[in-house]
């Protein structure tokens, strides 16, 4: 795993993106994660000053040795010893603990906004360490979904975390998907119409440009009607996605008006997209 204000890609994958959703609970997450050592996101001021995740140092090793073990069958576990956090279609970067799923905290938190999600029914795109979700459960969300690309991430890292920091009701809140996002979408679309979620979160998630239509279409498909998606990213990342693109691409696509805010962390220019749906007059 890189550092948290880095990015490196595998240019030469096979980009297969995965067809298959699967659902998990927390009885699904790995009981040995879980007795990992821990470390501390704290989160400043406010309703949550801190979370408690499964160290990401301790769970590289954990899954390396796991990995070495299996003979390294697994290319998610596998990739770990790549030394590269995002293989597309592999594993994108979930294993990663990102400045920005911390940072999106911070500012909601800041702007008053994070005691706006009691009572909301959210999903976090993209999730890894869980930390917004892990936030939004914290203040009493009505239930949260963390979905990630890999179910390995969910197994061995979400679900675990989630039991560090979740008491009491707030367990029977979370719930958990693996999959791709264009394979999510379809779901929505066709089975689950009525599910919708009133706040989607995601952290970090423009990094590349052909993510940009697999994220927007999974927007559309899960947000309910009134709903609001979240998006905290940097300006620009190295593997080509840039803040400026994926508002270009939204703007093209007509289903959602944006709203940018800007952030400043330690020099560093982030920023908070705000996307509601674009309202249609009845003729």
């Amino acid at each position: 795993m890189l550092g948290e204000n880095e990015e490196e890609i595998d240019i030469n994958a096979n980009w297969y993106y995965t067809t298959e959703i699967k659902r998990f609970t927390l009885a699904d997450g790995n009981r040995d994660t879980q007795s990992l050592p821990t470390m501390i996101i704290p989160l400043g001021l406010g309703p949550i000053p801190a979370l408690k995740l499964v160290s990401e140092n301790a769970l590289e090793h954990f899954l390396r040795e796991k990995a070495n073990e299996n003979g390294n069958s697994n290319p998610v576990l596998a990739s770990l010893g790549s030394g590269k956090d995002i293989v597309p279609g592999v594993v994108e970067g979930g294993f990663t603990v990102w400045n920005g799923s911390r940072q999106m905290v911070e500012f909601l938190i800041d702007k008053g906004l994070l005691e706006g999600l009691h009572s909301k029914r959210i999903l976090e795109l993209g999730c890894g360490a869980g930390i917004p979700g892990l936030a939004a459960l914290k203040v009493g969300a009505a239930s949260v979904t963390f979905q990630d690309y890999n179910p390995e991430v969910l197994v061995y890292w979400t679900i675990p975390n989630v039991s560090l920091n979740a008491v009491g009701p707030e367990l029977g809140r979370a719930n958990f998907v693996s999959g791709d996002w264009a394979q999510l979408a379809v779901e929505w679309e066709s089975e689950r119409p009525s599910e919708r979620y009133d706040v989607i979160l995601t952290a970090e998630t423009i990094y590349r440009t052909d993510l940009y239509s697999r994220l927007h279409r999974a927007c559309d498909a899960c947000l309910a009607p009134d709903g609001e998606v979240l998006v905290f990213c940097k300006i620009t990342y190295g593997p080509g996605g840039t803040l400026w693109d994926f508002l270009e691409f939204v703007n093209t696509q007509q289903r959602f008006r944006t709203i940018v805010n800007q952030v400043a962390y330690d020099g560093v220019q982030t920023f908070l997209i705000q996307m509601k749906r674009i309202s249609r007059s009845v003729c």
